[in-house]
Formats: structure tokens, sequence, C-alpha cells
């Protein structure tokens, strides 16, 4: 079966260049903050951002505006002497496995926390996306990072310091104990 002629060998060609097409994006991206730091004297990262992490033993992921709360968590949590640092994904498509990759050796535990759910799995899209990357990383070092999902905000609910440190707290206790298997959901009792 199948379709007969070039048209199949000629779909899989554009296919893999819509890939390759995106994989480069990741040097645009970057290229093109570099520009923009260079042109105005500011820099920001174009993928992902490091907050705190240089000394982190555990890290928290977000995306988005839920940022603001979830740095002031930590930086609360790191003046009562936690060791949390946050990563915040920047591009999400294509997705920075490399740079995630770099952020994730320096922690040893990780909460991911997603505005929506994927129903697929039972858990945030983003954290689904990051278990690929997590795989990727204990193939080169030889350890799987203990991770877990968060999902908050839906509906438009606020994510508050509050839910961070909820989020901080359940994530420090994957430094001594197993990751659950189903996601923590933070609005739900608001």
């Amino acid at each position: 079966g199948g379709a007969g002629g070039k048209g199949p060998a000629t779909f899989v060609r554009y296919r893999k260049s819509q890939c390759r097409g995106m994989q480069n994006a990741l040097g645009v991206i970057t290229k093109v903050h570099e520009e923009w730091a260079g042109r105005f004297g500011r820099s920001y990262a174009p993928l992902v951002e490091e907050y705190r992490l240089d000394d982190a033993e555990f890290a928290i992921m977000t995306l988005g505006s839920m940022t603001g709360a979830a740095k002031d968590a930590v930086d609360e949590a790191r003046e009562a002497g936690r060791k949390v640092g946050l990563i915040k994904i920047k591009t999400f498509s294509p997705f920075p496995v490399e740079a995630l990759m770099r952020a994730l050796s320096k922690v040893r535990a990780l909460g991911v926390v997603d505005r929506s759910v994927g129903f697929r799995w039972n858990c945030g899209p983003m954290y689904q996306e990051v278990l690929g990357v997590l795989y990727r990383l204990a193939g080169e070092s030889g350890t799987v990072l203990p991770a877990m999902s968060f999902i908050g905000g839906l509906a438009g609910a606020d994510i508050t310091i509050g839910h961070f440190h909820r989020v901080i707290d359940a994530t420090e206790r994957l430094l001594d104990g197993p990751a659950p298997n189903e996601p923590v959901w933070l609005n739900e009792n608001d």
C-alpha cells in the first residue's frame, strides 16, 4: 500500500526540512537576543532563564507571568536558608532541550508548574515535555532527576506566592523520597 511515485519521498524531505528549520530557530532566537543586547545595553535570556540556580539543590520551573510570584517565593525560601532556584522557560517552541539540560544538570530535583492540563498523561504539558529532557539528561549523567507536576491558574485563577511555597515544599521533599505519580492541583481548594 500507500501512494506511489515521488510523493512520499518529497513529503518526507519537506517534513525533515521543517524540523531542521525549527531547530535552527533556537540559534536565530539566541542571535537576535545578542544583537538586541548589543544595541540597547541590556540582555535577557533567550531560551531559558536561570534564577538563583548556581548553588541550588532543587528547582521549580515556570513559564510566563507566573514567574514573578515564583521568584518572590524563591527569595523568601532562600532567606530561610533553603537552596531552591528557578528555571523559566522563555522559548517553548521549539523546545530548548540543550539549554534545559545545562540548567537541570545543576539541581537534584524539579517541580514543574503548568497553567494547563495534558489529559493524555494526567499532568501539565510543559512537565510532559520536560520528561523527555530528563530522559536525555539521565542518559548522559546516569542519574534520574526526580520531578513532579503542578497544575495551577486554570480558568484565570491566580497562582500566588503561597501556592509557590507549596510547590517549593513538595519539590524539596523529592530530595529524600519518591516522586508522586499524580499532579498537585494548586487551586483545588481555593
